[in-house]
């Protein structure tokens, strides 16, 4: 699930290997160049939709049990 509403970005360093995540309040950041926090080699990030899409299952199924208790 998001943290703090903020939207993952992931990315797999090609010089170290490391798996990073980014988070980001928009989601902008696709394809964008960062920093591996492992080795410092340059990445590219790629948006974790599936993130998403589950805090706003997690939500909507949420309101609903909220609106059935009404």
């Amino acid at each position: 699930m998001a943290r703090s509403g903020k939207l993952l970005y992931v990315y797999e360093c090609a010089g170290c290997g490391y798996r990073g995540e980014e988070r980001f309040d928009v989601e902008s950041h696709d394809g964008e160049i960062s920093t591996c926090h492992a080795c410092g080699a340059a990445v590219m990030l790629e948006w974790d939709a599936g993130v998403t899409m589950e805090a706003a299952a997690k939500k909507l199924a949420a309101e609903t049990i909220a609106r059935a208790r009404k």
